[in-house]
């Protein structure tokens, strides 16, 4: 649920709305360009009977989309920021995939939404949103005829990192299993496990630092006792703290924090062993359980 502290990364975008139903373009986007789709927004029953004549406006997510060199098809991962907004890891991480073969799509949750961070209050954009412009993505990925849409990875940081827990969670096994493409795994990157469970319907693999005083370490090693329905890996790392693969080493004050006393507060520092061994992590994770 939170932060992703680093040099802020700037894509610019637009407050669009469009009704359900709107078409994604299938154009092949250019590296590093900025790309737009609608969330997978699920109308619900009490919207359906309380406004029968209407249809609901549904945000347009804006993404930055990156590809490797060569004319693909490329699998592909969705890359979900933090309570605050893109940063620059996502485009380190969206580089170190592109040196993998991998394309990968970054979309903002909220800037379509109108705000520019959630750290301070996670009501503005709650994870059930977030969730549908992960589906939404996928959708998008799918009319793309240089993606391998059979092998789809999220990976997610913070409060990202629980959208792409709940993303692949057993609770959303029917839309799950509507989706055009496959979701083959998922990486959540510090998130906050004590309000995500299992099971899961891929392999995951769960990064954070022993360190974090904003999503305990303890609370994803609860996970690996539950019950699951793919394998779940926990790596945590030896004196990192959150946002561990960003440039920012500060304590925030203001920022919402259930595992603080005071409900506020947290610390954000770089650790580059531990960016170094996520990397490895990563792809020993891979190639044990992606074929």
């Amino acid at each position: 649920m939170y932060l992703n502290h680093l040099t802020a990364v700037v894509i610019v975008s637009f407050f669009v709305l469009l009704p359900i139903g709107s078409a994604v373009s299938s154009e092949i986007p250019e590296d590093h360009e900025t790309v737009e789709f609608p969330s997978d927004l699920k109308v619900s029953k009490f919207w359906k009977k309380r406004f029968p004549d209407k249809e609901p406006e549904i945000p347009q997510i804006t993404a930055k989309f990156r590809k490797p060199e060569g004319d693909g098809p490329f699998p592909v991962v969705i890359l979900v920021h933090g309570c605050g907004g893109p940063r620059s890891n996502l485009v380190m991480w969206a580089d170190w995939w592109a040196a993998r073969g991998y394309a990968s799509l970054a979309p903002n949750s909220f800037h379509a939404r109108g705000f520019s961070e959630i750290c301070t209050d996670f009501e503005r954009v709650r994870q059930t949103a977030r969730v549908e412009d992960v589906y939404g993505a996928v959708k998008y990925l799918s009319t793309l005829s240089i993606i391998d849409t059979s092998r789809i990875i999220l990976m997610g940081f913070s409060n990202g990192g629980g959208t792409v827990m709940d993303a692949v969670s057993d609770a959303k096994q029917i839309r799950f299993e509507d989706l055009p493409g496959k979701i083959v795994a998922s990486i959540p990157v510090y998130p906050d496990c004590g309000f995500h469970t299992p099971p899961y319907l891929v392999p995951m693999l769960i990064l954070v630092g022993d360190a974090d005083d904003w999503t305990p370490s303890k609370l994803c090693e609860r996970h690996l006792k539950m019950r699951n329905n793919s394998p779940t890996v926990l790596k945590i790392y030896p004196g990192a703290h959150h946002g561990f693969d960003g440039d920012a080493n500060t304590f925030l004050p203001n920022v919402r924090n259930f595992h603080s006393s005071s409900g506020l507060g947290a610390t954000i520092a770089r650790n580059t062993p531990a960016i170094e061994s996520s990397k490895r992590d990563i792809s020993a994770f891979l190639d044990a359980h992606i074929k």
